[in-house]
């Protein structure tokens, strides 16, 4: 619906500059009483300038703070990790709560971090709000400690039970 917006938007900014182009459009030039007036030297045509698409957002996204997550002994100081899921769509959708957790290394490679032993998921998708939904994920219950580093949390999210797009939002464990 955003994107439909978007694109209408932009088409409608550049009709807009075309017609207002059109009035600079010079004109014949009068002959008063002592006779016709002076040539009127055309002005410039302008050409609109190309306005670029604003950046189009992701229909659905995921939000963990930008402030780094305490670290204890070099494992993370909290038991619930706070996430918000954002729903740019403006329609009801759906969210598969199975979080996918991983850790960047050295390389800049994404490591999965594996969960503990005897965790499961139901795998049926619950509701995400159009107006988005908060959510908190029990890091202690679901993953051993998490050491200092950076992390991405991803989730399974879409219009449907299928939940075909993936949502990711990072953050970090560090000491204080």
């Amino acid at each position: 619906m955003k994107r439909i917006f978007a694109i209408l938007l932009a088409v409608l900014m550049s009709l807009t500059a075309c017609a207002a182009g059109g009035a600079d459009v010079p004109r014949e030039p009068e002959s008063g009483p002592s006779g016709p007036a002076a040539a009127v030297e055309p002005a410039p045509v302008s050409q609109p300038v190309p306005q670029a698409l604003p950046e189009l957002e992701a229909d659905y996204e995921l939000y963990i703070s930008d402030e780094p997550f305490p670290a204890v002994d070099g494992c993370i100081a909290t038991d619930r990790l706070p996430v918000y899921f954002i729903n740019n769509t403006g329609e009801d959708a759906y969210v598969l709560d199975i979080p996918h957790l991983e850790k960047l290394n050295e390389d800049g490679v994404w490591n999965e971090v594996p969960y503990k032993d005897g965790v499961g998921f139901c795998g049926t998708p619950s509701c995400l709000p159009a107006a988005g939904r908060e959510w908190s994920e029990d890091v202690s219950m679901l993953w051993d400690d998490l050491e200092e580093g950076r992390y991405r949390l991803s989730y399974a999210a879409g219009p449907t039970f299928d939940t075909e797009e993936t949502v990711s939002g990072e953050f970090t464990v560090q000491a204080p």
